[in-house]
């Protein structure tokens, strides 16, 4: 018995393990039983390379042997959810012998390397190719630039370009890659990895309207786009949109010009461009300009970057290195978070509903209490009394139906639609008033539900994903269920979620819509540490709260209702520390008042304040904050993007934050210009060991020193120069150690040390020895891992 028992056991483990075998080649068989009728080439990155954590083109030739096809080509990924997948696709329509090409953007998880092509029809693969990103990852210390020319080796020195700060260790170089239109297309997705694009002799002319779309979108998100004229200016300036850049030539001359180091014989275009800065150069022999756009930048060459004398030049390379090294920090920490603008506010914002009047828990407690007692005792003893007992059984169920309506009714501020929209909507409003719109779009669903989004052509809409960390072991996870699809349909797209988690919030963000509003009115004044004023409110919706920033101060105006007009009297600087700071503030003031018992909560001084507080915290990382003043509005105004939900009902709130220009006078009743404590930023000129900055904390770190370099404006005099520090996040809790500052002495050519504490400041005698063309040097010097505070300064002056 027991070697029949044996025998047969061995009989079942073997038949068991040949089923293991046989299975998996089966499947295999099964998924590439169409190979022979279609042949697949696929390719990811620009030319080979791309940037982790940003949207890759992945690039996919088809061509259809056997028949007509007609479906999509779908790219799946894993996603952050265990056991999930994210899907990327664009439909096709290829005729039998012909060939397709689809560029797809998709976005790669950090911690995985794979992904799969699945060539649909009828809703199914027909088709399943597996590829590995096996190399072409650009280094995170490096800038990806893109260069597009009809002349590539003309330009072949900027891939020598280096960049940074050697004595910190802060370098970089430029990793470079050849770019057509069609690495462009019609999605600014496809270069999304990139940092800089180089346009020279090239001609602009074959650029489509889609082609300036996606380009308009990647420069406003944040890239830097460089264009050059001179001799080649009719392919390039000459011919480019109004819609990209309104610019000018008024002809070439040629001159001989020091870019950096040497000086050159160059043809140099002589060009008028709108809301330009000239970055390098002097009046009448301007070099760079720069144009500001969005979060990105514009930088036009007045010269060809691509001929004699400059190629064979030294300065060829140090000129990048000069104009790059300033937008290394910003660049790099781009690259950290994604580009996809996702931060914790963010999350807080769009997951936090706006609901004007939440039910206390504690009354529906009363309520349920008094519906038992009623029920239970009262209508007992009533009854009892009346003699008409027997009415129990009318009085209990309409009682019940009494009480569940009034619940109901105490419950309506909170009842949703099908779909709950919650917009966070930020409307940079230019001279004109014409404001260029970002959006951060929450949809979440009344029930589990499927859910399709589609956006319109004229707006930039993508998925934001807060899983910009660790995804687990994706490698080893069988991906079974679509998280999100994003289909990309002509020059359009759509979102596709299935099994939505009721109220789990789908976030996007959204750019590229324009909105004209009426502005602001205001009059301001600065004088001895006060502000005085006035405002009208001129929109068509009341402010909720209205602040004013110049530099990193900060003054909070309150409310002001639709019409009406206030006056600012003596108020006092809210906060010297910047707008995110202040927005930190605001939330840590509910927190401590809620939880300390040092106020009420419920007040309408607390209304949405945490809300308010992560807006501006939000903001700062969106908006460029500078000494040009700065109004911001935050308001319950409504924006329609224009977003298709199908037959759904919506729920939807709004918060939206017009910011605008503004001017303050600073000038004191004696003529004099007062300048507040941080209205003119220090830019870090140069560092050694391993000292670092924090501007989250407004603190520095580490061992070593950084050089503060500050520029008052040429048309002051300064009469004045006070040193202080900021404060930082934490309150004024800046060294620990042994940080030491200094001030450079020009006259004497030396760093002399200041006494400068948390305290006080320190003002600066015979103050023309300490500025030379407006600029003022103050050194920090940190040891044994000395934690400091950032130097600022007030600056009191005259106009010139």
């Amino acid at each position: 018995m027991k070697k029949f028992i044996e025998k047969n056991l061995f009989t079942a483990l073997t038949l068991i393990l040949a089923l293991a075998l046989v299975f998996p080649a089966l499947n295999v068989s099964a998924k590439n039983k169409e190979i022979g009728k279609y042949e697949v080439k696929v390719s990811y990155g620009i030319d080979g390379k791309y940037r982790a954590m940003k949207f890759v083109p992945v690039t996919v030739d088809m061509k259809s042997l056997e028949k007509d096809f007609k479906g999509e080509i779908e790219i799946r990924v894993p996603s952050r959810l265990p056991g999930s997948y994210d899907s990327y696709s664009r439909s096709v329509n290829i005729a039998k012998g012909e060939s397709g090409q689809a560029i797809i953007p998709v976005r790669m998880p950090e911690t995985d390397s794979k992904f799969t092509v699945n060539i649909m029809e009828d809703g199914k693969s027909v088709l399943e190719q597996k590829i590995i990103f096996s190399n072409g990852r650009v280094s995170e210390g490096n800038l990806f630039a893109g260069v597009l020319t009809d002349d590539f080796t003309s330009l072949g020195y900027l891939s020598y370009v280096n960049y940074g700060d050697i004595q910190s260790g802060r370098t970089g170089a430029l990793d470079t890659v050849k770019l057509d239109i069609d690495n462009i297309g019609d999605n600014h997705l496809n270069i999304d990895g990139l940092d800089l694009i180089f346009i020279n002799n090239f001609n602009m002319g074959n650029f489509s309207e889609e082609n300036y779309k996606s380009l308009n979108a990647w420069v406003n998100k944040g890239g830097t786009l460089i264009i050059g004229a001179g001799v080649n200016e009719s392919k390039t300036v000459k011919i480019i949109d109004k819609s990209l850049l309104e610019i000018k030539s008024n002809g070439t001359s040629n001159k001989s010009v020091k870019l950096v180091n040497d000086s050159l014989d160059l043809t140099l275009s002589s060009l008028e461009i709108k809301n330009s800065k000239v970055k390098i150069g002097s009046q009448g022999q301007e070099l760079v300009y720069s144009v500001e756009k969005g979060k990105g930048e514009i930088l036009v060459t007045t010269f060809d970057l691509g001929t004699e004398p400059l190629i064979s030049s030294k300065d060829a390379s140090e000129i990048w290195n000069k104009l790059l090294v300033s937008s290394f920090g910003d660049m790099r920490d781009k690259y950290k978070n994604g580009g996809m603008n996702y931060n914790y506010q963010t999350e807080n914002l769009i997951k936090n509903i706006p609901v004007d009047k939440v039910v206390n828990v504690l009354t529906l407690a009363i309520i349920i209490a008094i519906y038992a007692l009623t029920i239970g005792i009262v209508l007992y003893i009533v009854l009892k009394k009346m003699k008409k007992r027997d009415l129990i059984w009318v009085a209990v169920p309409t009682l019940a139906v009494g009480f569940a309506l009034v619940i109901y009714l105490t419950g309506s501020s909170t009842r949703v639609n099908d779909l709950i929209v919650n917009q966070v909507n930020i409307i940079d409003i230019n001279k004109d008033g014409k404001g260029q719109v970002k959006g951060c779009v929450g949809v979440g669903t009344k029930y589990k539900d499927d859910v399709t989004i589609e956006k319109p052509q004229n707006i930039v809409m993508n998925f934001m994903d807060a899983s910009n960390g660790y995804y687990g072991m994706p490698e080893e996870q069988v991906l079974d269920k679509l998280r999100v699809k994003t289909a990309y349909k002509n020059n359009n797209s759509y979102f596709e979620f299935k099994d939505s988690n009721a109220l789990e919030m789908k976030q996007f963000e959204i750019s590229g819509k324009e909105e004209i509003l009426p502005k602001i009115e205001s009059t301001f004044n600065y004088d001895g540490g006060n502000l005085n004023g006035k405002i009208k409110n001129n929109l068509d919706s009341n402010i909720n709260k209205l602040i004013l920033v110049s530099g990193e101060n900060v003054w909070d105006l309150g409310t002001v209702k639709k019409g009406e007009e206030l006056s600012i009297d003596k108020l006092e600087i809210s906060k010297a520390s910047g707008v995110s700071m202040y927005g930190d503030e605001l939330a840590s003031k509910y927190v401590d008042v809620k939880y300390n018992k040092k106020g009420d909560v419920r007040s309408e001084e607390f209304k949405n304040i945490t809300r308010y507080g992560n807006v501006l915290q939000m903001l700062s990382s969106e908006i460029i904050f500078n000494a040009e003043s700065k109004l911001i509005a935050i308001t319950d105004m409504e924006v329609d993007y224009g977003i298709e939900f199908g037959k759904k009902t919506l729920s939807k709130y709004d918060t939206t934050v017009l910011v605008q220009g503004s001017e303050i006078d600073f000038k004191d009743k004696d003529g004099n210009t007062n300048f507040p404590q941080g209205y003119f930023k220090g830019v870090v000129e140069s560092t050694a060991g391993s000292a670092n900055e924090d501007k989250h904390s407004g603190l520095i770190y580490g061992d070593g020193e950084m050089i503060y370099s500050f520029k008052v404006n040429d048309e002051t005099t300064i009469l004045n120069i006070n040193v202080n520090k900021s404060e930082s996040r934490y309150g004024n809790q800046g060294n620990k150690g042994s940080a030491e500052y200094y001030v450079y002495n020009y006259k004497n050519s030396e760093y002399e040390k200041i006494a400068l504490d948390s305290s006080k400041e320190i003002t600066l005698s015979n103050e023309i020895d300490y500025s030379v063309d407006n600029k003022i040097k103050v050194k920090v010097v940190l040891k044994d891992a000395t934690e400091g505070q950032i130097p600022k300064l007030t600056i009191k002056g005259k106009v010139k």
